[in-house]
């Protein structure tokens, strides 16, 4: 695969459609329900550099950024900010579940003419590009208790739910309608889906996590991903 089909691949869904209503489901009744602070709302351009610079520190500096960072990063007000966010864990869940939601977002709608070749090769490149490559690595340390900064239960419950559990639900459905489709044969769909991102993930995470080795370069992620894809098919080919 070349570079320039990965950063194809990269950009794509690069958003969520509404963040906010996003976060606010994902968190259920651990966090606060979502509502708009006092003031002005900003305009959807201010909230978006908001969301991008809440997404760059704090997959840069775990939970530790401070809401006066990331409104300096964002070139607006702390009132800004807080007229779209109640709080800084609300931020939080809407900036990281853009970032999680990269991995699996095309699955929505996804192409009637990708073959499951296709797909599950851009869902690889996504998962490599988010949760190994070094994105989600400051949160995940965070959230294992081995980086700065303290999270709250709930609020590592609705983490995971924006991440993980979303992205392997989404693609345990689609391998459902795959199996009824006749492409595949899964006849557990949720084990398939961690099947998948287990033989992705292997033990590069927790190396990363414990300060254990770099990121893998190109060419590891890129022998991780056809090895994945080509193994997966191969146990689910249809019979």
């Amino acid at each position: 695969m070349t570079e320039a089909s990965r950063t194809d691949i990269r950009r794509v869904r690069a958003a969520v459609a509404a963040a906010r209503e996003a976060a606010a489901e994902a968190c259920g009744t651990g966090c606060p329900p979502a509502r708009q602070g006092p003031g002005r709302p900003p305009d959807t351009e201010k909230r978006r550099a908001i969301l991008e610079a809440a997404r760059r520190l704090f997959t840069r500096d775990g939970f530790v950024a401070g809401m006066g960072e990331i409104a300096a990063e964002a070139g607006v007000s702390k009132q800004t900010i807080y007229n779209a966010f109640r709080n800084k864990d609300e931020l939080f869940l809407a900036a990281i579940a853009e970032v999680a939601d990269q991995i699996t977002a095309h699955l929505e709608t996804p192409d009637p003419e990708a073959s499951p070749h296709e797909i599950l090769t851009r869902i690889a490149w996504h998962f490599m590009d988010v949760v190994i490559t070094g994105k989600m690595v400051s949160v995940m340390r965070m959230l294992t208790g081995s980086g700065p900064g303290g999270m709250a239960p709930e609020l590592a419950a609705a983490f995971y739910e924006i991440g993980p559990a979303r992205n392997g639900r989404r693609l345990a459905d689609w391998l459902a309608a795959q199996d009824r489709a006749g492409r595949l044969s899964v006849d557990d769909p949720d084990l398939a889906s961690e099947h998948f991102f287990g033989m992705l993930n292997g033990k590069l995470q927790l190396r990363q996590l414990f300060h254990a080795a770099p990121p893998p370069d190109d060419a590891e992620a890129e022998r991780r991903v056809e090895a994945a894809v080509r193994r997966f098919l191969k146990a689910y080919a249809p019979d």
